[in-house]
């Protein structure tokens, strides 16, 4: 096993959780950051040698570009490395410090379901209107309900960690 892979068993349920989606979306997350960087290439290539770029090459990229954004969320969420500001952290210790992080995680997860919410209806609306692609001709709104489905598995992500925290068995919780 690797150096990974073992610091990951080593640690609690949350590390693991962390470690999982590491393999799994982060590996789908680096397939897809290096097929736009192929596509980019080759659409650029072709568009200076050939005065041909990539058909829907745009369309394409919008949406890989679309899905490295919400791929990248439920693992921040698992990793908590969001971009935090501690002006306060020196404040809190012991259970203030629990609380603290139970009341951030339960936050951040309510608005990620209310954020869920909203893709969800921008979703059905995508479908509703029979929205298309201009190029592929594909709807646009299987795309969007992926990426709510991504934003909903962060929010329990998110949760998760709030339940944690609230019994003290979170990382940093001391």
């Amino acid at each position: 096993m690797s150096a990974l892979g073992e610091h990951a068993r080593e640690g609690g349920p949350e590390r693991r959780l962390a470690h999982f989606l590491d393999v799994t979306l982060g590996t789908v997350l680096a397939v897809l950051v290096f097929a736009m960087m192929a596509l980019t290439f080759v659409d650029v290539f072709g568009r200076q040698a050939f005065n041909a770029p990539v058909p829907a090459g745009f369309e394409v990229t919008e949406v890989m570009m679309g899905f490295t954004v919400y791929l990248g969320l439920p693992i921040v969420c698992a990793r908590q490395d969001h971009i935090a500001i501690g002006l306060l952290d020196g404040l809190f210790r012991g259970p203030a410090r629990r609380i603290q992080k139970f009341l951030i995680h339960l936050l951040a997860a309510a608005l990620g379901l209310f954020w869920t919410r909203e893709m969800w209806i921008q979703a059905r609306a995508l479908d509703e209107a029979n929205e298309l692609m201009m190029f592929l001709r594909i709807e646009t709104g299987i795309f969007v309900y992926g990426m709510a489905a991504l934003t909903l598995l962060a929010a329990a992500i998110l949760l998760f960690l709030a339940g944690m925290a609230l019994a003290g068995r979170g990382e940093g919780n001391g």
